[in-house]
């Protein structure tokens, strides 16, 4: 799933991080989960506990 295809399906996050590393991770912060992108890409999501 790509970043533009999240933001479609989920909206706006509350918070974009700017990316770190090599390769650029990001991670946007959703109420209840973050999502982590390499690139444009979901690497995987979180829920907050």
């Amino acid at each position: 799933m790509t970043m533009n295809q999240v933001r479609m399906q989920f909206g706006e996050p509350d918070y974009e991080h700017p990316w770190v590393g090599s390769p650029p991770i990001t991670r946007w912060d959703y109420p209840d989960y973050s999502v982590f992108f390499e690139f444009e890409m979901v690497l995987i999501s979180v829920v907050h506990r």
